[in-house]
């Protein structure tokens, strides 16, 4: 269906937005993007050209990791106050993320007795399985990327 000259479809939204159509369907259901106007009769969605816009802001956003709902609560008044509380919010919990990954990806570099020992957990006096995995990933780690791609012999297993 061909749009009015004013509006567009939401296929030319999606490729306009760098959006899906099923995106752009699932933001209308969730109030996050409304079309301009819905057609009588066939349901097709139509949109102002200054959506597009606000859709290329939603999607900067997602690919932020702001939540759906933060998103549509900063775009019904993005100069606020509270959309820089929330922006800073979102900041703050991708800062505690980071700091838990930074332990995670220190902790995977540490021999599993010393990791036990600092998590608290119990570990029997055996070496396991896992410990000797771990202790082959530090060292595979340690030692860099391999030169090239690996050939496997025959009979033998990745």
């Amino acid at each position: 269906m061909p749009a009015a000259p004013d509006r567009l479809t939401i296929g030319q939204v999606a490729r306009l937005s760098g959006l899906t159509t099923r995106a752009l369907r699932h933001y209308d259901k969730l109030g996050v993007l409304r079309p301009a106007e819905v057609a009588d009769g066939n349901g097709y969605r139509l949109y102002d050209r200054d959506q597009v816009e606000i859709a290329r802001h939603i999607r900067i956003l997602r690919e932020l990791e702001v939540p759906l709902d933060e998103i549509r609560r900063i775009l019904a008044d993005p100069g606020s106050e509270d959309a820089a509380r929330r922006i800073a919010a979102h900041r703050r919990r991708i800062h505690a993320r980071l700091t838990e990954l930074r332990t995670t990806h220190y902790f995977l570099g540490q021999p599993l007795p010393q990791v036990a020992a600092a998590l608290g957990i119990p570990l029997g006096t055996a070496k396991s399985r896992l410990h000797r995995s771990l202790a082959a990933m530090r060292i595979e780690l340690e030692a860099g990327p391999a030169p090239g791609p690996i050939k496997l012999q025959r009979g033998q297993s990745a």
